[in-house]
């Protein structure tokens, strides 16, 4: 494995690609560091106002909190934990976890979409090939799921269109606006003083 520090701005956006797994996280240095199996398989530019990283291995970042990340394309596998600002992302081949974000916006996940706590300005995605799994949903756009949904401690507005079964608990008592279309079966469950 290969370590590489960089002092990045936290103002700058991060632009990323990445052949294989990407991992992601918020930290609160100023310093980006990447772990990769071998030094020639990150690259790393910058210009005015932005930074790219492609990998052509696993890679995994630590980026200043702060910084608004786009993912272009991620061959395997991708986590984004811990970033403030909203995240773009276009096309993940495997599956996406998602934690402690400012809000996402997603092209298309190959595999399952695993979301937890995506922040005030909620998620939208347009295509996930597998399972949709969220806990603390503030709002959900989903326009196409393959599989199955299941999504926990909802607060806010879903719209989405799945494939398989829909399951939403949802945990406040003055109920959001829920739109759904199933292949399978759908079950609601709401506060009993709803």
């Amino acid at each position: 494995m290969k370590k590489v520090s960089i002092p990045v701005k936290p103002e700058n956006k991060l632009n990323i690609k990445a052949s294989d797994d990407l991992h992601v996280e918020g930290s609160d240095s100023s310093i980006m560091t990447a772990i990769v199996r071998q030094s020639d398989s990150f690259r790393y530019t910058e210009s005015v106002g932005k930074g790219d990283v492609r990998a052509t291995s696993d890679c995994w970042l630590s980026v200043p909190v702060p910084m608004a990340v786009t993912i272009e394309k991620v061959g395997g596998d991708a986590s984004l934990t811990n970033l403030a600002s909203r995240v773009i992302v276009g096309k993940v081949g495997g599956d996406l976890v998602i934690q402690n974000l400012g809000g996402a916006s997603i092209e298309a996940v190959g595999g399952d979409l695993h979301v937890n706590s995506p922040g005030g300005e909620g998620l939208e995605t347009v295509r996930v090939g597998g399972d949709l799994y969220g806990t603390s949903l503030q709002s959900l756009s989903a326009r196409s799921v393959g599989g199955d949904v299941f999504l926990q401690q909802v607060t806010g507005v879903v719209n989405l269109v799945a494939g398989g079964d829909i399951e939403i608990e949802v945990s406040i008592t003055d109920l959001p606006l829920i739109s759904v279309t199933a292949g399978g079966d759908v079950c609601l469950v709401v506060p009993a003083d709803a």
